[in-house]
C-alpha cells in the first residue's frame, strides 16, 4: 500500500491546495497532508487551527488524513513509511526550487520519490499569501477558499484589528519585496536603469510596515 505525504504550511489552505490534494488522493492509496509547524515563521493560524481547517476541508476524501509535524519532511515521511512526496507546481519559477528540494530529499532518504503535480490553470496564480493580502483589505476571498476557511480568516483578521494590531505580518513584507526585486530584475534585462533608485523604492514599500 503506497503512502504519500503532501507537506506545506497551509496558512490557510486554499482551493489550489485542495485541487492538489484531491488529485494526489486518486493516485495514491493513502495521502497524508502534513502541516509544518515552523517556528521561524509568523503564521496567521496556529498549527492546530490549520490542521482542523484541513480536516474539515478533506472530510469527504476517505484516503486522506491530516497531521502536523516538526523538523525535516523526509524524517516525517520515514516515520509514516511513506514512499512518495507530493509537490504542486504553479509556474516554471517553482520548478528550480522544487527540483533542488526533491534531490536533497532523495539524498537524505533514497527510498522517497517526489511526485510533481501541475496546479490547475484555474488556481495557478493562487497562494496563501494572496488570500491573506485580499482579506487584509476587506476583499471577498470566497473565490479562493472554502466557506469554513473564509469564516476563519475573517474572524482572525477581526481579532487582530480589535487588538489594534497591524494585520500585515513581516513575512508579507518579505514576499512583497521578493516580487518587487524580481520585477526590477526582469525589467533590467530589457531597459537601462538610468537614474532609477531601486533601494529608494524598496524603502517606500517598507514604510507601511515600519512599526513592526
Amino acid at each position: 500500500m503506497a503512502t504519500a505525504v503532501y507537506p506545506g504550511s497551509f496558512d490557510p489552505v486554499t482551493k489550489g491546495h485542495l485541487d492538489i490534494i484531491k488529485r494526489a488522493a486518486k493516485i495514491n492509496d493513502h495521502l497524508i497532508v502534513a502541516v509544518l509547524n515552523n517556528s521561524a515563521k509568523n503564521p496567521l493560524f496556529t498549527v492546530e487551527e490549520r490542521v482542523e481547517l484541513l480536516k474539515e476541508c478533506c472530510k469527504g476524501i476517505q484516503n486522506v488524513s491530516v497531521e502536523n509535524f516538526d523538523g525535516l519532511t523526509v524524517e516525517f515521511a520515514k516515520k509514516r513509511h511513506a514512499s512518495v512526496m507530493v509537490r504542486g507546481l504553479r509556474a516554471v519559477t517553482d520548478f528550480e526550487n522544487e527540483i533542488q528540494l526533491a534531490q536533497t530529499n532523495h539524498a537524505l532518504m533514497p527510498g522517497i520519490e517526489t511526485m510533481f503535480l501541475a496546479t490547475s490553470i484555474k488556481w495557478s496564480y493562487l497562494s496563501s499569501t494572496i488570500v491573506k493580502e485580499a482579506a487584509r483589505y476587506g476583499s471577498s476571498i470566497s473565490k479562493f477558499v472554502t466557506p469554513n476557511v473564509e469564516a476563519a480568516v475573517e474572524q482572525k483578521m477581526a481579532e487582530l484589528r480589535s487588538r489594534g494590531e497591524n494585520v500585515w505580518p513581516p513575512f508579507l513584507v518579505q514576499e512583497t519585496l521578493r516580487r518587487f526585486d524580481k520585477t526590477v530584475f526582469l525589467k533590467s534585462q530589457h531597459t537601462q536603469s538610468g537614474g532609477y533608485s531601486h533601494e529608494k523604492d524598496r524603502y517606500r514599500i517598507c514604510m507601511p510596515y515600519r512599526h513592526w
